[in-house]
């Protein structure tokens, strides 16, 4: 683009967002449970509306519409449409965990851990053993460290030289907020998830004012010591992070 007296206009940042919430999963697959949760689907909505209220283009993906594919292909179309200076803000609400995992303390009285249930997670994994053991494969190989135990690798992935080369390769800045630490588990709701509740509470409809460094202080803040908020940078991220979050 270009202005009538003929000097280029820079183009405008884009802002594109993906909203994933899961109250339950296809029993079909996870040996005839569902996974019911209550909150997830709320905690994507309500997160659709920040990134309405900044003038995002959005994509929600509830339960039923949340398949593998689906999710590929919207992170496939952001990929396609996003250039460097643009944003992509992606929310994910549903089952966290690995099977890998200790087995979480009991919740409080009348709330609901977000993590399917350990039998139901390795019951499912051994009827589906050489997927998921490809998959953590995969990872192991691009990491480097395909001699050694696949879930090691996973566990120690943000610690080799793998995360290094994808930085070198299209100089990322990429900010993680995430509802626990990998030691722990996320609490459902009747309406949101702990996490998203308090998040919400924190933006107070666009009435925050801060960056996202004490965005995640104010939510951390607010949690149980059983849940406590993860931030994890990628790359040059240090000026991302002084940014208002959710905006371009």
């Amino acid at each position: 683009m270009v202005s009538k007296s003929g000097t280029p206009v820079p183009t405008p940042p884009k802002a594109l967002s993906l909203h994933i919430g899961l109250n339950a999963v296809n029993a079909v697959d996870y040996g005839g449970c569902d996974g019911p949760l209550a909150a997830c689907e709320f905690d994507a909505n309500d997160m659709a509306a920040i990134a309405k209220e900044k003038a995002m283009e959005s994509t929600v993906l509830l339960t039923k519409k949340a398949t593998r594919a689906n999710v590929l292909a919207g992170l496939r179309s952001a990929a396609k449409l996003l250039s460097a200076g643009d944003l992509f803000f992606m929310t994910y609400s549903g089952h966290s965990g690995s099977v890998t995992h200790a087995p979480p303390p009991p919740p409080p009285p009348g709330q609901r851990i977000k993590p399917m249930p350990a039998a139901v997670a390795m019951r499912v994994y051994r009827e589906h053993q050489a997927f998921y053991d490809q998959l953590q494969l995969d990872v192991a190989k691009a990491a480097g460290r395909a001699s050694v135990d696949p879930d090691t690798a996973l566990a120690n992935v943000a610690a080799n030289g793998r995360l290094s080369a994808i930085v070198k390769k299209f100089n990322p800045a990429a900010l993680l907020i995430s509802g626990c630490q990998d030691n722990q588990t996320s609490l459902d709701g009747d309406h949101n998830g702990a996490f998203t509740e308090q998040l919400l509470r924190v933006w107070s409809n666009c009435g925050f004012k801060g960056n996202y460094g004490i965005l995640h202080a104010r939510i951390k803040a607010a949690m149980p010591a059983t849940q406590t908020p993860n931030l994890f940078t990628l790359g040059r991220a240090g000026a991302f992070l002084a940014q208002t979050p959710f905006t371009v």
